[in-house]
């Protein structure tokens, strides 16, 4: 997370333990999997991630903020279509370690 020059180190992660790290599936990263029919309806899906910022001796209290780019890939009939990209913007309360 950034506030001007200054940096946040974190991690995001798929479980509340914190031993799940997000990522693209490569380096010991999991992600989300799922399925579902496209109609004429939108079709809105949640999914729980979880925070995690190690101790940083350095940060000074303030606000800092990160956008999370999330890839979606699309598959008919077991052909893959063109990806489709978005930015997810959240907003962290976190508390570090």
């Amino acid at each position: 997370m950034i506030n001007g020059v200054r940096k946040l180190n974190y991690n995001l992660y798929k479980d509340a333990g914190f031993t799940q790290i997000l990522g693209n599936g490569t380096s010991s990263t999991v992600t989300f999997t799922d399925s579902y029919t496209l109609g004429l309806e939108p079709v809105t899906k949640n999914y729980t991630v979880y925070a995690r910022l190690p101790s940083q001796p350095l940060a000074a209290a303030s606000t800092f903020q990160d956008t999370i780019t999330v890839t979606q890939p699309w598959l008919y009939n077991k052909k893959s279509l063109k990806s489709k990209f978005f930015s997810l913007g959240s907003n962290f309360v976190a508390y570090m370690d």
